[in-house]
């Protein structure tokens, strides 16, 4: 979809997500489903958009 729009892929993004989200699944084994799925919607809400 962002080629065909034209629209280049940021490295940065990517890195950054690719981040977080294994932070999210590797808590899932360490802390139970509780806090992932607190910080899953935090993230989802906007709370750390502005980082």
């Amino acid at each position: 979809m962002m080629n065909f729009y034209n629209i280049p892929v940021s490295k940065w993004y990517e890195v950054k997500s690719y981040i977080i989200g294994k932070t999210i699944s590797i808590s899932c084994y360490i802390i139970g489903w509780f806090m992932p799925y607190y910080f899953a919607g935090n993230l989802e809400s906007g709370m750390f958009a502005n980082t």
